[in-house]
């Protein structure tokens, strides 16, 4: 299982990963969930770009961390204004999540933002939890995975899951790929 998402990844996203960088989950829920909890401890804060899936800030609560949105607008195509994601970081946020194709929109981050988003996870040395669930229903082949920047890709973990982009919504097989040395800890 874990040779078949290494393979997927490499050929679809041109991501490579060792077999100790991926871990697979009982669904994308449950990835989120993991990491969060991994990586969190009570009072961090993890930016979320807004509007966004309640399950997020729901988990973000669960943990005992602190959700500080970013919202994002119709005007500018839902894509995240690089200057109001400097404003919020400060010594308390431990990363953004990132779920691109965007839910509930459907917008996906372009390159230009992608690209100013790595210099302000890498000056910052914050995570990026890059849900990609929806990516398979980009009919467009312009899906961008924020490990594709060599610059972050030690900070950004990876996630998906079968059941949206394969149509299999009872199907619950996810993964998370990472930096091993988080990974064998998640």
């Amino acid at each position: 299982t874990i040779e078949c998402i290494r393979t997927y990844l490499k050929i679809k996203k041109k991501l490579e990963y060792s077999e100790k960088e991926i871990i697979c989950t009982n669904g994308d829920k449950q990835a989120i969930f993991q990491l969060l909890f991994y990586l969190c401890n009570e009072g961090d804060e993890i930016i979320l770009p807004t509007p966004a899936w309640p399950g997020y800030t729901n988990i973000i609560n669960l943990i005992g961390a602190k959700p500080i949105y970013l919202e994002t607008t119709f005007e500018n195509n839902y894509q995240i204004d690089p200057l109001l994601l400097e404003k919020l970081i400060n010594n308390k946020t431990k990363a953004i999540i990132l779920c691109n194709p965007h839910n509930p929109t459907g917008v996906m981050q372009n390159y230009e933002t992608m690209y100013k988003l790595s210099k302000i996870v890498e000056k910052n040395q914050i995570y990026v939890i890059d849900d990609q669930i929806f990516e398979l229903l980009d009919f467009y082949s312009s899906h961008i995975s924020m490990a594709s920047f060599e610059n972050v890709k030690k900070y950004t973990f990876t996630l998906n899951s079968l059941s949206k982009g394969y149509g299999m919504s009872g199907l619950r097989f996810g993964f998370i790929a990472g930096p091993d040395n988080h990974i064998n800890r998640v």
